[in-house]
């Protein structure tokens, strides 16, 4: 199953789920996106600035954060580390009506399943 079937299918069980993101935080780019619409550069660019904010960039130390969640007015953005290659998160963007311990359980299990995929 490629990258975007697993981020289609995380989007589907989670329909408040508006944007599921691959991201490489060294090279500061998403690799692979699902969301409802198509979005604009910027909109990425900046969605993916904010995961390097919230969880840094590189795997140079092991006090990086694995998950990061920020509020925002219209939902929350959660931010969810690689374990295999720390370079890497899923990055998302959900309605406030989700269950965020649930949502970010199955997504760290989506993670694990695209590392082992890898």
């Amino acid at each position: 199953m490629t990258v975007s079937d697993q981020l289609s299918e995380l989007r589907a069980d989670f329909p408040s789920c508006e944007i599921a993101a691959f991201a490489d935080l060294s090279s500061g780019m998403i690799l692979s996106v699902s969301a409802d619409k198509k979005l604009p550069q910027e909109l990425l660019d900046a969605f993916c600035a904010e995961a390097v904010s919230a969880l840094g960039e590189t795997e140079a130390s092991d006090s990086l954060p694995a998950v990061a969640v920020r509020a925002t007015p219209q939902g929350f953005l959660v931010f969810l580390r690689a374990t295999s290659y720390a370079a890497e998160a899923l990055c998302l963007r959900c309605g406030l009506g989700i269950d965020l311990r649930t949502f970010t359980d199955a997504a760290r299990a989506r993670l694990s399943r695209m590392e082992q995929d890898a």
